[in-house]
């Protein structure tokens, strides 16, 4: 199937064309997927994030190709995969003291201050703790690979 023919399926809400771009592109989706996550079932499910993020663009965008826009939204799916997989990881590792100041600073958005005195402790050691703990992620960002 052309690729205009396919995304005129999308413009009229066809669910055909789900399954239209799996069987043209799934092949090449999962193997762009594979080749970042290296796990057949991470692949499968960003390959499936692909289809569904398509879905959800398309309308209103009209991708000049829609073989170049799979591959950007496998390449992104995928990428935020390892990303996420990495920081779950990391954060594993920490000790549980650390864990918490870290996460309550960058997921929370807690101050410094607030963290401190929920934490029992100083200014000071909560930032010094934040400091090493970024550098320590930094240098587990680059060990697989993923710049910031």
């Amino acid at each position: 199937m052309q690729e205009e023919t396919l995304l005129d399926l999308y413009f009229s809400r066809s669910e055909t064309a789900l399954e239209q771009t799996k069987q043209q592109y799934g092949t090449y989706c999962y193997a762009i997927a594979y080749r970042i996550l290296s796990q057949p079932q991470d692949a499968e499910e960003c390959e499936n994030e692909t289809y569904w993020k398509a879905w959800q663009a398309i309308p209103p965008n009209r991708p000049h190709s829609l073989k170049a826009f799979l591959g950007n939204s496998v390449e992104q799916a995928a990428d935020a995969a390892a990303l996420q997989a990495c920081l779950q990881s990391f954060l594993q590792q920490l000790p549980r003291a650390t864990r918490i100041v870290f996460v309550q600073r960058y997921w929370y958005l807690n101050s410094i201050a607030e963290i401190a005195q929920k934490n029992g402790m100083g200014e000071s050691k909560v930032k010094m703790l934040l400091l090493r703990t970024r550098k320590k992620l930094k240098a587990a960002l680059e060990t697989e690979g993923i710049s910031i």
